[in-house]
């Protein structure tokens, strides 16, 4: 459903019987992670690699799992970004030991949107929208036009939402090693620095940051 990413080619490495989607952009590898599938998947010319749990295992296997998927792509192709997920939050120590990138506690997410909700009521209506690429605003990053490089994030705050209707909510940092959430006013924007914006037009958005290059 995302504009952005519909035409991306994705594979998909599984021990199931057979390809479960049948759409031509997904391409199926039956087995585990291991060298032979990831070698098979191509890996070194991925761009973004998920690591789920398998819903078969009990939380302390699946994680395990996770763990050693995550050594074994990192071992072979560390330069991939590697999104991970994992039941309990005690091992994302040995993920990022792993040096996984991002990684992702489902329990985690799901009991602060709980409580939040419960506090600020609708909140999680809100968070399903940004989350959603099928209808509302959209959350994502885009990179920061040259021309912006320099100015503060007030300046990039008001030029954002008058002329592209999105609003900006923080900057992701060279690398997506670090991320700033609403920035002080007087920001200054750095050449590497990427968006965090809401918009709800991913590819609008993007492209016409690109014609300001």
């Amino acid at each position: 459903a995302d504009s952005h990413s519909k035409n991306l080619k994705i594979v998909l490495i599984a021990n199931l019987e057979e390809k479960p989607v049948d759409d031509p952009d997904l391409f199926f590898i039956k087995g585990s992670v291991c060298e032979e599938t990831l070698g098979k998947a191509n890996i070194a010319q991925a761009k973004t690699i998920i690591v789920s749990g398998d819903d078969t295992l009990d939380e302390i296997s699946r994680d395990a799992k996770v763990v050693l998927a995550t050594l074994t792509i990192e071992s072979i192709a560390p330069s991939v970004y590697s999104v991970v997920e994992l039941v309990d939050e005690a091992n994302v120590m040995h993920c990022r030991r792993a040096q996984a990138d991002e990684i992702i506690v489902g329990s985690v997410l799901s009991s602060r949107l709980i409580a939040s909700a419960a506090i600020d009521h609708g909140i999680s209506r809100v968070v399903s929208e940004l989350l959603s690429a099928e209808y509302g605003n959209e959350l994502f990053s885009v990179p920061l036009p040259d021309d912006l490089v320099g100015k503060t994030f007030l300046d990039v705050f008001t030029m954002m939402k008058k002329e592209r209707q999105s609003i900006v909510l923080g900057v992701l940092k060279e690398h997506n090693s670090e991320h700033i959430s609403n920035p002080p006013s007087d920001y200054i924007f750095e050449k590497e620095d990427r968006l965090i914006v809401i918009s709800n037009d991913r590819v609008a958005i993007t492209d016409s940051l690109r014609l300001r290059l």
